[in-house]
């Protein structure tokens, strides 16, 4: 357990913080992802991150320290809570939001009416899946009492609220308690830093083997590799079942390269997406069709425990993702 510290493609070597450098064969980058904040002026500095544990952790604590305050003052003012980004992240943040509100009000005795959520999106669409998937969305919003601001632009934060922009209305000042931003992310600093050609977001290009054009022994998967499928001309998604995928195949294409056996090569397969949007309810896009109640819910509950199955001892897989249900229904 190290952290890596540089890059040397040309070395064929890697330094870490606490052991120093090591020398390698083969290398295969699969850093992540960090938090994009887009160059916005105080987003960084007032906004709250959605992208690891401890960040919900960190949410969850921000909340509760919050309205004990305002227990502890007597105070019943208006309560605004601003999600920052309407991907599938922020969506399904948003509709887990109203039930953590409910016991939260609850505990501490405050109007769950002064309480207030609000999405705010870039574009026309919610979770980037089209008209359809964002109508059905917004219908959810509105029955967990969310509010949502589309085509509209976080311009700069500071101490007086979120000021945006929205298109075709002009400017405004949105006040936040608590800001959580959910916008986006980019590969790891470290790519562009290591490389002398990325591409524009940062990652690594590679080809149909996942493999840097530039050093036949480097591989690069999941957000930090940059792949057009050469048949379908369809760019592979920042998604972790895309990362998943890949990572098989780039095992595969160091073994294959070692043994001087042919590669495989990688085609992008995206089996649609599942959106839980609060309760015991969720949606599924695949292609063109479109499909959203309990029983996508529970598929989707199917498809963790799977993962879990494929990572962990079956008892083990099967503790884990029965705790991860409790928790998910024990906040409906």
């Amino acid at each position: 357990r190290d952290r890596v510290v540089k890059i040397s493609p040309e070395k064929k070597s890697i330094e870490l913080k606490q052991r120093g450098v090591l020398t390698f064969d083969f290398l295969v980058l699969s850093l992540g992802s960090v938090v994009n904040y887009y160059g916005i002026p105080g987003l960084e500095e007032y906004a709250t991150p959605l992208k690891t544990l401890l960040d919900g952790l960190a949410i969850n604590c921000h909340l509760d320290m919050h309205f004990h305050n305002l227990w502890k003052k007597g105070l019943k003012k208006e309560v605004s809570i601003v999600v920052g980004g309407g991907g599938t992240t922020g969506v399904e943040f948003a509709c887990e939001l109203p039930g953590c509100l409910d016991k939260l009000c609850k505990k501490y005795h405050y109007p769950r009416e002064r309480v207030n959520v609000t999405v705010i999106e870039a574009s026309a669409e919610l979770a980037g899946q089209g008209e359809k998937v964002t109508q059905i969305i917004l219908k959810r919003f509105q029955k967990l009492g969310i509010q949502s601001l589309m085509n509209t632009f976080i311009k700069k934060v500071d101490e007086t609220g979120v000021h945006v922009k929205t298109v075709g209305e002009g400017k405004s000042i949105l006040p936040a308690d608590l800001l959580i931003w959910t916008g986006g992310v980019k590969p790891h600093p470290l790519i562009r830093e290591s490389f002398d050609k990325v591409v524009k977001n940062g990652a690594l290009s590679v080809n149909e083997y996942l493999r840097s054009h530039q050093f036949p022994n480097i591989f690069a998967g999941g957000d930090n590799a940059f792949f057009v499928d050469p048949k379908s001309q369809k760019s592979a998604s920042m998604l972790a079942q895309i990362a998943f995928e890949q990572g098989k195949i780039i095992a595969q294409n160091v073994l294959a390269q070692i043994e001087g056996k042919k590669p495989k090569s990688y085609r992008v397969k995206f089996r649609g997406v599942i959106i839980p949007l609060g309760g015991k309810y969720a949606l599924l896009k695949k292609g063109n069709f479109v499909f959203k109640g309990r029983l996508i819910w529970i598929l989707r509950r199917l498809i963790d425990l799977r993962y879990a199955l494929s990572i962990l001892p079956f008892w083990h897989a099967l503790k884990k993702w029965i705790h991860d249900t409790n928790v998910f229904v024990g906040n409906d």
